[in-house]
């Protein structure tokens, strides 16, 4: 007797990464239940969703509980606001990356932002620190504008910001009229 078929999100997917952005909106799921999410998530291969939003939609409050919950995903990116981003990964290690100060202009697209980012970082090859702060800096330029993208930084100012030292980073400050780190001297 064959098999059935699991479906398009179970399938193996050699030489491609599905990502899926949680994107919680409540008034859009208002008496709706939110379990189905709970599949989408789980069949993605990178998830990306906000701490408010993993408690929010599933009860999620911890990193534990959110890892438990979404254990298929290799990589689980949490944005908690403008603190810090968390990757989470298979294997039980994290990393964090804090968010950068900004000036904010606007907050419209800043999430949407973050995981373009953080995705292109991701098919670059870069390590999970860089991957985090491209797509700390994407949505800081998003922040920083009327509308909801910002203008792409130039390599050169993304490469020593990618490479700034912790405290470089944590030092640095972005606002309409520009970014200023001790990096960038």
């Amino acid at each position: 007797m064959p098999r059935p078929d699991p479906g398009p999100a179970h399938r193996p997917r050699p030489g491609h990464t599905v990502s899926f952005d949680l994107n919680w909106r409540p008034a859009l799921w208002h008496g709706r239940d939110p379990a189905v999410l709970l599949e989408l998530c789980n069949a993605a291969d990178l998830l990306l969703l906000g701490a408010d939003e993993a408690e929010a939609a599933f009860g999620l409050s911890s990193h534990a509980a959110i890892r438990a919950t979404f254990p298929a995903p290799a990589t689980v990116v949490v944005k908690n606001s403008e603190h810090q981003v968390t990757v989470l990964n298979a294997d039980i290690t994290t990393v964090s990356e804090p968010a950068l100060v900004v000036e904010v202009v606007e907050p419209t697209g800043a999430g949407d932002a973050f995981a373009a980012g953080y995705l292109a970082a991701t098919l670059r090859g870069l390590d999970q620190h860089s991957c985090l702060r491209l797509g700390h800096l994407t949505a800081a330029t998003a922040l920083t504008t009327h509308g909801d993208h910002g203008v792409p930084l130039s390599p050169e100012l993304t490469a020593a910001l990618l490479a700034a030292s912790p405290d470089e980073w944590a030092a640095t400050r972005v606002t309409a009229a520009g970014i200023h780190s001790p990096a960038l001297s």
